[in-house]
């Protein structure tokens, strides 16, 4: 069980607690002005987010995500007793949202177990390619009872003078089916440009590659 399977329980089980002492507990002016910088700063992160730009790292960018479940519960139990139309939508969206997430929570003590897994990287793989500095994470999810093993390879072009990453592709490769052999722990990775046209290079010590065109 690794840092994600952690994170997953306290998001779900324990945010909404502490959310409602938080929202006890706390001046509502202090509170009411914090959450709308807290609000700010996860618009920003998402919408980075959603365009491919991220904190380096996986955990980072999970925490954020995490904090975002603390902070929908305590805005939930800040508006709960407020009579505005305004106040009764925001309480009602974030207590079925808390009541889903808790939920999943209790089922997921056990079944994210397995789950998880597909979000711990297994591999780092860092290379250059044309002048630039890329990384790529492999992520692995397969189990006795599944009938394939899929393996994800996540390429970031990384900034030396900033915490930030960008990322350029998505793979995904099949057992069964994958020409290379995506669990070969020297697998090389390349970006190749041709005539203005990029495009990502898998290769395995066998000899196999595997190349697409970057978007």
């Amino acid at each position: 069980m690794g840092f994600s399977y952690y994170l997953f329980i306290v998001t779900f089980i324990l945010f909404p607690i502490i959310g409602y002492f938080i929202s006890k507990h706390i001046k509502k002016i202090f509170l009411n002005r914090y959450l709308k910088v807290l609000f700010s700063i996860f618009i920003i992160h998402n919408s980075l987010f959603y365009f491919g730009l991220s904190l380096k790292g996986d955990y980072i960018d999970y925490s954020v995500f995490s904090l975002e479940f603390l902070f929908l519960s305590i805005t939930t139990f800040t508006f709960y007793n407020k009579t505005t139309s305004f106040s009764r939508f925001i309480s009602s969206i974030g207590i079925i949202s808390m009541i889903i997430g808790t939920f999943i929570g209790f089922i997921g003590i056990w079944f994210f177990i397995v789950i998880s897994m597909d979000y711990e990287t297994d591999k780092i793989i860092t290379f250059s390619s044309n002048e630039k500095e890329y990384v790529t994470r492999r992520y692995s999810f397969g189990f006795a009872t599944t009938s394939d093993t899929r393996t994800t390879f996540e390429t970031y072009r990384v900034f030396d003078i900033f915490t930030l990453e960008y990322k350029i592709d998505e793979t995904d490769f099949f057992g069964s089916t994958s020409k290379i052999n995506s669990s070969d722990e020297n697998l090389k990775i390349q970006i190749l440009k041709s005539n203005e046209i990029e495009s990502i290079e898998f290769i395995s010590t066998d000899g196999n590659k595997f190349s697409k065109q970057l978007n």
